[in-house]
């Protein structure tokens, strides 16, 4: 397993040569500017938008994983199609370990 950065210089300086040539790159582009305002705007949007990446059907049920805003961990929800109510199953959150332990839906 490689040291941490803050103790292996050969790699800090790697890091460094790598972060100066993107660097240059990066300002040589016309578009640079456009593209950095497009970027800010597509990242603040994940701050906003809830998302729910796949779900599937059994029983009339819809399964489906969900992030809301400002959260780090998704959701294990259900949905009953026909009284089209939707029902937290697990908040992983909650799960014994605290700060300790990270529990993950996969």
């Amino acid at each position: 397993m490689e040291a941490p950065v803050d103790q292996n210089p050969e790699f800090r300086r790697w890091l460094e040569t790598q972060n100066g040539y993107t660097r240059k790159v990066l300002d040589w582009l016309p578009q640079r500017g456009a593209l950095r305002t497009r970027l800010a705007a597509l990242a603040a949007l994940a701050d906003v938008v809830t998302a729910v990446p796949q779900v599937s059907l059994a029983e009339g049920r819809w399964f489906y994983l969900k992030l809301e805003p400002g959260e780090q961990t998704p959701k294990l929800y259900a949905r009953d199609v026909r009284a089209r109510a939707d029902r937290e199953l697990l908040d992983p959150d909650t799960l014994p370990g605290g700060d300790a332990s990270h529990w993950a839906i996969d």
